[in-house]
């Protein structure tokens, strides 16, 4: 949590990096998967001796312009 706190600009960063990168056929329901494996791969990299292993999606929507 203390990493979370201090780091959470960067932790969100990553998330919207990996969503504005992803297709449109990733933001499907049951790809969700990648863009989660692709959001823990990068977090963990980002803090060397952390391990994230579950990314949460609550609440997901998206629209085309």
């Amino acid at each position: 949590d203390k990493i979370y706190e201090t780091n959470q600009y960067r932790v969100r960063e990553q998330i919207m990096i990996q969503f504005r990168e992803a297709k449109i056929e990733d933001l499907a329901g049951n790809q969700l998967g990648l863009i989660k494996k692709r959001i823990s791969r990068n977090i963990n990299n980002l803090f060397d001796g952390v391990t994230l292993r579950e990314v949460h999606l609550p609440e997901f929507s998206y629209y085309l312009q």
